[in-house]
């Protein structure tokens, strides 16, 4: 079963590439890349693109093998009969069901491949507020898939300092809190347009970042329990770039 979004354009040896992976064992979940596509790309899509990227590279290097987090249906195909014995997709989730697929089939005994010859471009498209939505919902599943420790607190002490502060401002004071992503569209596009890729970047992470706890407060009811949460953890000190990631990537740096 051959999962391809229909924003991806496979290579001519795509299916091929699958193929051949899963030829190597039965219990195979496999990963196929999809890469920054032609043309110009909006600030927010590139930085999601970005933030791919560089998980494929940590994935190339041995740095932390492919797991259920990595299981982006974009690219990505496994033996039908394991998709049935999983149960498919719960419609219940409108943002990362693939990921929670994948755990699923992590529980049956699969294994992650990450196989770079599986290439496709991803010809990506979306508003800057659907991709703000897209971060929200990421925090209200990472709450329902039971993920709390793991990821809402395991990852938050990997953000940059000066997003770790914002996002405690945003959720003590939810109101402000909800208007700054929004806001920051005008100063992300002015950033971009100017060439100052850096700056658009860090604002990209802080506010995915933000709307990323929004939606972790959104799931729980309350703000001040996901402050509790997110003052839960210590930060350490210097940090590998080679961590695995929040959905689109954001744990790969301290964004």
């Amino acid at each position: 079963m051959l999962f391809l979004d229909d924003d991806v354009v496979p290579s001519s040896n795509l299916v091929a590439e699958h193929a051949r992976a899963h030829a190597s064992a039965p219990n195979l979940v496999v990963i196929g890349t999809m890469l920054e596509g032609e043309g110009r790309l909006s600030a927010w899509v590139r930085w999601e693109a970005d933030r791919l990227a560089e998980q494929y590279a940590a994935m190339d290097k041995g740095v932390w093998a492919p797991t259920p987090w990595q299981f982006y249906t974009g690219n990505a195909s496994l033996r039908i009969e394991h998709l049935h014995a999983a149960g498919g997709f719960d419609a219940r989730f409108r943002r990362a069901e693939d990921i929670e697929l994948g755990f699923r089939l992590a529980g049956l005994g699969l294994q992650f491949v990450f196989h770079r010859p599986a290439s496709g471009l991803h010809m990506a498209e979306r508003t800057y507020a659907s991709w703000l939505s897209s971060a929200r919902q990421y925090g209200r599943n990472d709450i329902r898939f039971g993920k709390t420790e793991e990821r809402v607190v395991g990852e938050f002490k990997y953000r940059n300092p000066l997003t770790r502060a914002l996002v405690r401002w945003g959720l003590r004071h939810p109101k402000p809190g909800n208007a700054v992503p929004r806001l920051a569209e005008p100063l992300i596009r002015a950033a971009d347009g100017l060439h100052l890729r850096g700056p658009s970047k860090q604002v990209c992470g802080a506010v995915f970042n933000l709307s990323y706890w929004l939606g972790v407060a959104d799931e729980l009811g309350s703000v001040s329990a996901a402050m509790r949460l997110a003052d839960s953890g210590t930060p350490p000190g210097l940090l590998s770039r080679a961590r695995s990631a929040l959905p689109i990537g954001v744990r790969t740096g301290r964004q």
